[in-house]
């Protein structure tokens, strides 16, 4: 997966550009609705934060966010943004 499409965050991400390879590194930070929340320790912001993952059966790939913190805010945004 070459950088120009992996490091793609919110909407214009494809949830199909997702290093494989990273999978078996990541941390498990907990089970997120009908997915689970990973934090991947091979992508990390200039203040050491890992990249976060959100996989769920009914998505092909993974949704990746620059930080934990990303995620959470997305999630609700999602919830409340009604």
């Amino acid at each position: 997966m070459p950088d120009e499409l992996y490091f793609v965050y919110g909407v214009e991400q494809d949830s199909i550009h997702y290093r494989g390879e990273y999978v078996p590194d990541t941390f498990l930070a907990g089970y997120w609705d009908d997915g689970v929340a990973l934090l991947n320790p091979h992508v990390r912001t200039a203040e050491g934060e890992w990249e976060a993952w959100y996989l769920a059966p009914w998505k092909p790939g993974a949704n990746r966010y620059r930080s934990f913190w990303d995620l959470a805010m997305d999630e609700l945004r999602m919830r409340y943004a009604r």
